[in-house]
């Protein structure tokens, strides 16, 4: 992201979540990937993606409010987030309780949704609010607001986050975010603009 003292911050709630979108933790018993996790965690050997702690520093520079939103529990959430981020400089970190649990019937299986409309007691509009994600399902009612990431699944080569800085910095300009057509913004060349 931009240099924080050359730019205001941006009038912003930047949301993001946990799991393959800033970590990939796999639980004891899951297949071991062909290089080392940066931490363990419990019996989760855990993947920070490449430059976790740098965007969330910069993230935290940029907008007026950034919080975490994760269907997985608080205890899973707060022990993963300990060492890539100053959990007290977060607005909120919402998990699972703060989730909404769907059913889809034909594919047999539950989801979890996040409802900004949860969102409302932090003073912004759903156009002023950003939300990354890997999983757009999530954002069913908000998709608009949604800035999806291509999952991480522990690769130390991936570097989405080196270009989705960038990216938010040019989301944080605009009026109304849920206005910009985001769909695969991460395979456009670097000068596109919003």
């Amino acid at each position: 992201m931009t240099d924080p003292a050359t730019k205001r911050r941006h009038a912003k709630l930047l949301v993001l979540d946990l799991d393959e979108t800033l970590i990939h933790a796999r639980a004891r018993g899951e297949a071991e990937l062909p290089w080392p996790p940066q931490r363990q965690v419990a019996h989760f050997r855990v993947y920070l993606r490449p430059g976790v702690r740098e965007f969330m520093n910069a993230a935290l520079d940029r907008f007026v409010a950034v919080g975490v939103w994760t269907s997985a529990t608080t205890d899973y959430a707060t022990a993963m987030l300990e060492r890539i981020v100053d959990r007290r400089r977060l607005r909120f970190i919402y998990c699972r309780e703060r989730c909404t649990q769907r059913r889809d019937v034909d594919l047999d299986e539950t989801y979890w949704i996040k409802d900004i409309r949860k969102l409302d007691g932090f003073g912004f509009d759903k156009h002023q609010i950003l939300v990354v994600d890997d999983k757009p399902r999530g954002l069913e009612r908000s998709y608009g607001n949604l800035v999806r990431i291509p999952p991480f699944e522990g690769d130390p080569e991936d570097r989405t986050l080196a270009r989705l800085g960038p990216y938010l910095d040019q989301l944080g300009a605009v009026e109304d975010v849920r206005a910009v057509e985001k769909r695969g913004w991460w395979l456009r060349d670097d000068e596109d603009d919003v």
